[in-house]
């Protein structure tokens, strides 16, 4: 379950995850498989993570019991860290480097022009979805060899798949979009990213992120509106350039509106779910239009300033 909401804690959205998904999901198994409705949830001490889940536990959902990791041990036990999660990473770069290498093999594009315009979170997930699907059931089952080892077959230990192929793959893609690439890079990048994120961490680089996409998208975005309200609802461009504006973008999911904006719409926007908060950056533009062979222009207030023609 994936929500963005700038203002909300990511560990409310776990409690979420686990009283609306994880406990009906686990009830509804146990049930159909005429299994005694118990259940052991095993967390450690990320920070999204609270500390007194049980607590919080809806009634009928009391079946689950949570258990802590000790400090300092989730290297050590728990699964996912047992090479399921650096598989998976070695897979998504593997997968990341040929979308680049495809996108750019035949064009004059930089990489920072890939980044910038061919790369976007819907490509992100599809790449994640390729990885994902790249982990084997053999490397999810040798996981729990260090914290159940009798669930493991012996065979499993001997049957392991070796990383190097991959890592030798992402060597030779970036090789060929001329980058300096060797194995030992391909680990330090892994190695890199094995610490998470505080949930303060994460709501920092959100901001940043938004607060660079809008300052790229801000004057397009402006113009657009004024093009529909001059085009679609039929007013004047001073009266298209100086009406008050909303900001909507899915990430993050929420609403910026201009001050004086009437307050009934923004009450019907939050009865639908919507979060609204004031805009911080104001975007502006100049509105040309012509009109019955006469052209007419109208400075944004915002800006300021006079037009001029020649």
């Amino acid at each position: 379950m994936w929500r963005s909401n700038p203002k909300a804690w990511v560990t409310r959205k776990f409690v979420e995850w686990v009283n609306l998904v994880f406990g009906p999901t686990v009830k509804k198994y146990l049930q159909e498989n005429n299994l005694p409705v118990q259940a052991l949830l095993i967390l450690d001490n990320a920070p999204a993570h609270p500390p007194n889940l049980e607590d919080d536990i809806l009634e009928e959902l009391k079946f689950i019991k949570v258990l802590y990791l000790p400090p300092n041990t989730t290297p050590i036990l728990q699964p996912m860290d047992q090479q399921v999660i650096s598989n998976f990473k070695k897979l998504y770069t593997k997968h990341l480097f040929r979308r680049c290498f495809e996108v750019t093999e035949s064009t004059n594009l930089t990489l920072r022009e890939f980044w910038k315009d061919h790369f976007n979170i819907a490509i992100c997930l599809q790449i994640i979805d390729q990885a994902w699907l790249g982990v084997t059931t053999k490397t999810l089952t040798s996981a729990w060899k260090k914290l159940w080892p009798e669930a493991v077959a012996e065979r499993i230990y001997e049957e392991l798949e070796p990383g190097v192929s991959v890592e030798e793959e992402i060597v030779s893609l970036g090789k060929s979009m001329g980058l300096e690439v060797e194995e030992r890079d391909v680990n330090e990048l892994i190695e890199e990213y094995t610490q998470e994120l505080t949930t303060e961490e994460i709501q920092e680089l959100q901001s940043q992120q938004h607060t660079e996409v809008m300052q790229e998208i801000g004057f397009e975005e402006s113009e657009e509106e004024g093009i529909i309200r001059t085009l679609w609802l039929g007013d004047d461009i001073k009266k298209a350039t100086d009406a008050l504006r909303i900001h909507h973008q899915l990430f993050p999911n929420y609403i910026q509106f201009e001050e004086q904006f009437p307050a009934i719409y923004l009450e019907k926007l939050r009865s639908f779910g919507h979060t609204t908060e004031p805009e911080t950056e104001a975007s502006v533009f100049m509105g040309i239009l012509k009109e019955d062979g006469k052209v007419k222009t109208n400075v944004d207030y915002r800006k300021g300033g006079s037009a001029e023609g020649f």
